[in-house]
């Protein structure tokens, strides 16, 4: 496998975003690009990552599996300026070179972990009827906000108003989001019934560092349900985050 990033800032980002979820990831590099599927291992939180082949200057693969450490990969990649050329290639069995190529070409060798049999083998398919999209940034300075009073993010939708509430509720300290289908952050919205449910707020802002990548979040939500937060940049990258609700 070879595979040939233009630029550093998407993948570290990536990275950065999982990392924080899972120590470990087995990555499998198909025919139409390079994928990731885990349950973080809490048992609370599902990503799944598809880099499309069109993401690469160079795609070589032929359905090659390899589990890598994330923290020593993000830390390799913390040396990468954003327009760096980032070049993974698995060299044997053991081992991936990972080469960093800007005013200079920087290589890394990091060790191939064995693999351990996913739980999943697909993302699960949920019924979730409340759908939002929105700003991606604003979206993060939403659950930055709720993180400063509150462990908990309660989302609320009313089809007779206003549609969705975020709110952040920390006892008597409180924050508070009201969005309609008229706000300037607020592309898409279908409410068609009331729902509520909490999320720790916590996993929330730790993926949030994807929306750098991301003009627009979609947002899935239901009564007492996972939440589904997707990420993507068309024909390029779709990152989706599966967050179970808090009792």
């Amino acid at each position: 496998m070879r595979v040939v990033f233009p630029t550093a800032k998407e993948f570290k980002n990536i990275v950065a975003s999982t990392v924080a979820f899972l120590n470990e990831a087995t990555f499998t590099a198909r025919g139409d690009g390079l994928h990731l599927l885990a349950i973080d291992p809490s048992n609370v939180a599902i990503i799944n990552v598809e880099l499309n082949k069109d993401c690469f200057l160079e795609y070589e693969a032929n359905n090659d599996k390899f589990t890598i450490n994330l923290e020593d990969l993000k830390k390799i990649l913390s040396r990468a300026k954003a327009r760096d050329t980032v070049i993974l290639e698995i060299e044997d069995k053991d081992r991936m070179l990972v080469t960093l190529k800007g005013k200079t070409t920087r290589k890394f060798k990091l060790p191939l972990i064995e693999d351990v049999e996913s739980q999943l083998n697909e993302l699960p398919k949920l019924d979730l009827p409340i759908t939002a999209e929105l700003d991606a940034k604003a979206f993060k300075e939403i659950i930055e906000g709720a993180k400063i009073v509150s462990e908990e993010l309660k989302i609320v939708s009313d089809p007779e108003g206003p549609a969705l509430s975020i709110i952040g509720d920390g006892g008597v300290k409180e924050m508070r989001v009201d969005l309609t289908p008229q706000d300037e952050t607020v592309l898409s919205l279908e409410v068609p019934t009331k729902a509520v449910s909490k999320y720790g707020v916590d996993y929330l802002s730790k993926l949030t560092a994807v929306s750098i990548i991301s003009d627009t979040v979609l947002l899935k939500f239901d009564s007492n349900k996972p939440i589904h937060l997707e990420y993507k940049l068309v024909d390029r990258l779709r990152y989706v985050f599966l967050l179970a609700p808090r009792d």
